[in-house]
C-alpha cells in the first residue's frame, strides 16, 4: 500500500514544489516524490527521487509521516522534509520532463483561493511542518470529492524509514 515517497523542500518561508506535467494530478503543483522501487528502502527512494526531479543531492532527510488516500483505489505515501538554504534555493526554479519546478510562499499554496494546489497538500502541509511528530494523514474520497480527512501522531516511525520495499 506504501508504495510512494513525496518530499517538501523547504527554505525559510517557502517550499519547493512540482507542477506536473502529466497524471496524476496534471497540471497542479505539489510536492517531489515517486515510486518506491523493489528492494529500496524509502530513505534510499525519497533521496533518489528528490535528486531525479530536482537535483538536489539529499542525505537523511525527516520523516514527517505518511498519506493514505481511500478511494477508488487505496494509496500510501511516506512525507518527508528537508531544509535548505536559501542559497541553494535560488537556483532551482526550472522545467524539467516532470513538470515545472518553482519556490512557493507558504501562504500562497495555503491560501484558500488557491485552486493550483493538489487538495490534500492543502490540507496537511501546516500540520506537517508544525508537528515535531511524525502524523498520519487519512483521506477518504467519493471520485474526486474529499468526504473526510483525519490526521494522528504516528508512534511506529523509526522503523519505516529502514525499511526495504
Amino acid at each position: 500500500m506504501y508504495g510512494y515517497t513525496l518530499c517538501l523542500l523547504k527554505s525559510e518561508n517557502e517550499v519547493l514544489l512540482l507542477n506536473r506535467e502529466k497524471s496524476p494530478a496534471m497540471g497542479l503543483w505539489n510536492g517531489v516524490g515517486g515510486k518506491i522501487e523493489s528492494g529500496e528502502t524509502v530513505e534510499a527512494s525519497v533521496c533518489r527521487e528528490v535528486f531525479e526531479e530536482t537535483g538536489y543531492k539529499i542525505e537523511h532527510p525527516l520523516y514527517k509521516g505518511e498519506v493514505i488516500l481511500h478511494g477508488e483505489q487505496q494509496v500510501g505515501m511516506h512525507l518527508f522534509v528537508v531544509e535548505v538554504t536559501k542559497h541553494e534555493a535560488a537556483d532551482k526554479v526550472q522545467r524539467t520532463r516532470e513538470g515545472i519546478l518553482e519556490w512557493k510562499r507558504i501562504d500562497w499554496v495555503l491560501h484558500p483561493d488557491n485552486m493550483g494546489i493538489i487538495s490534500n497538500l492543502k490540507q496537511y502541509l501546516q500540520p506537517m511542518l508544525d508537528h515535531p511528530m511524525p502524523r498520519r494523514h487519512t483521506f477518504r474520497y467519493n471520485g474526486h470529492e474529499l468526504l473526510t480527512y483525519t490526521h494522528d501522531q504516528l508512534d511506529e516511525a523509526s522503523s519505516i524509514v529502514h525499511k526495504t520495499r
